[in-house]
């Protein structure tokens, strides 16, 4: 009787550090309820000074537009045409078509189409249309008020109802102000164009010949 006591107390011991030990490993494994969820409030006050900082700073980016680039855009405007000498002068006035891929705060490429019609050098009607392309340097691309400038060419064909056609091409030199939205802009542009083949046409010289356009314009973001 003895014996079968001592070995009942024996497996009474096993299962009592046997459990023991099992508690122990859970507790382990296992935080205590409220441990797991609960933060140093130091580490609270950081990371929601970093999200406001983060949203402050998201905030002021649409405010000023954002400085993602290449960004494009495209417009429609009036186009007008001015040949001017000692000798005689002429107008043609239009619509035009352009796009323009803005590469960083200070640069685009812009590229035009127009077509414009008017009386001609002696009252016969006349017809230009052709496209330009430039490269502008801008104080300000981005969203605000933006002063810009740069070099390009032009290519244009000329109809005539009463003279033979000719075709007028050249550089240019491109000034302009404008104003940017965060979706739209206006500018007002002027441009003043080599005279070469306007002066051979008319049997002219000394002459000056530009273009200018008020245009709006739509920009992708």
């Amino acid at each position: 009787m003895y014996n079968s006591r001592m070995k009942r107390d024996e497996v009474k011991a096993s299962l009592i550090s046997t459990v023991g030990l099992v508690l122990f490993i859970i507790m382990m494994i296992i935080p205590p309820a409220g441990v797991a969820d609960w933060q140093d409030p130091g580490a609270v006050d950081t990371q929601h000074e970093t999200t406001s900082k983060r949203e402050e700073a998201d905030r002021t980016q649409r405010d000023q537009g954002s400085d993602e680039f290449p960004r494009f855009a495209i417009g429609v405007g009036s186009f007008a045409l001015n040949y001017e000498s000692d000798q005689q002068s002429a107008d043609w006035n239009g619509f035009t078509l352009r796009g323009t891929m803005i590469s960083s705060k200070h640069f685009a490429m812009r590229g035009r189409i127009y077509n414009t019609e008017a009386s001609g050098f002696w009252g016969n009607t006349q017809e230009i249309s052709g496209f330009d392309f430039s490269g502008l340097l801008g104080t300000n691309w981005n969203q605000g008020i933006n002063f810009f400038g740069g070099f390009g060419f032009y290519s244009e064909d000329l109809t005539d109802d009463l003279q033979p056609d000719d075709s007028w091409s050249g550089l240019m030199l491109s000034i302009g102000l404008g104003y940017q939205w965060q979706n739209a802009s206006l500018e007002l542009s002027g441009d003043l164009r080599d005279p070469s083949d306007p002066e051979e046409y008319a049997d002219d010289s000394n002459a000056s010949y530009a273009s200018g356009s008020l245009t709006i314009e739509y920009i992708f973001r």
